[in-house]
């Protein structure tokens, strides 16, 4: 399990976009709050400001410096996010074109902040570059939204190609769930529900690849060992 924990992490960081640049003045971001749903800035002790998502149920805290990833996620007592420097939940990733595969760490601008009273809305942007390969100039936009008291939210991540020439690519999100962690040198599962069906997932150090067409796309697969 080390051995294998220890060669995905040296493959993560060839893959990983986290060239140093100048981190956006997130200074002029301010704490919305109508009723039970909020949207706070705060900043933990020697990290970079955080925006925290508050519902009746649940916490989710976005690092817009390292990608906009989700770096905790709390409901009632439980974390749900894998507490890493470097790694949580909804990371923007390419894994084709392969020249062009990398997990996107960089900074994130915020464009807007919305609370209602029942929801809450925070949208990000960059724009990719040379480490992006073929795709450098392409927008990246993600959008974390929550809509009602339920323990749940949603990501969605918008591409806006205003380069000059046509773009190819799959995206996906990286994602670390607390139980997937390593613990007293035992791999973590998830129990997941398909319907009706239980489905276990246990971290195993691989890649894996599910087509849900009949056809399938070569050139996506070709992008796996």
């Amino acid at each position: 399990i080390e051995q294998a924990a220890t060669a995905e992490k040296n493959r993560s960081k060839n893959t990983v976009a986290q060239d140093k640049e100048e981190i956006p003045d997130y200074r002029n971001l301010k704490s919305l709050t109508l009723g039970e749903f909020s949207c706070t800035l705060s900043t933990p002790e020697g990290n970079s400001p955080r925006l925290t998502i508050g519902t009746p149920t649940q916490r989710i805290r976005v690092d817009m410096a390292k990608g906009g990833r989700v770096d905790s996620w709390r409901v009632g007592k439980a974390e749900l996010v894998h507490q890493d420097k470097s790694f949580g939940l909804a990371i923007d990733a390419i894994w084709w074109p392969k020249k062009s595969a990398r997990i996107f760490m960089q900074p994130f601008r915020v464009i807007e902040q919305i609370v209602n009273k029942d929801s809450v809305k925070i949208v990000f942007e960059r724009e990719l570059g040379a480490e992006a390969g073929a795709l450098a100039g392409v927008i990246l936009r993600k959008t974390i939204s929550v809509q009602g008291d339920k323990p749940s939210f949603r990501v969605m991540t918008l591409l806006k190609n205003r380069t000059a020439h046509d773009v190819s690519f799959s995206h996906r999100y990286h994602n670390m769930v607390a139980g997937l962690e390593i613990h007293k040198g035992q791999t973590g599962w998830v129990k997941m529900w398909d319907q009706e069906k239980e489905v276990r997932f246990r971290r195993m150090f691989t890649q894996q690849v599910f087509p849900l067409r009949a056809r399938q796309d070569k050139r996506l697969l070709s992008a796996f060992r």
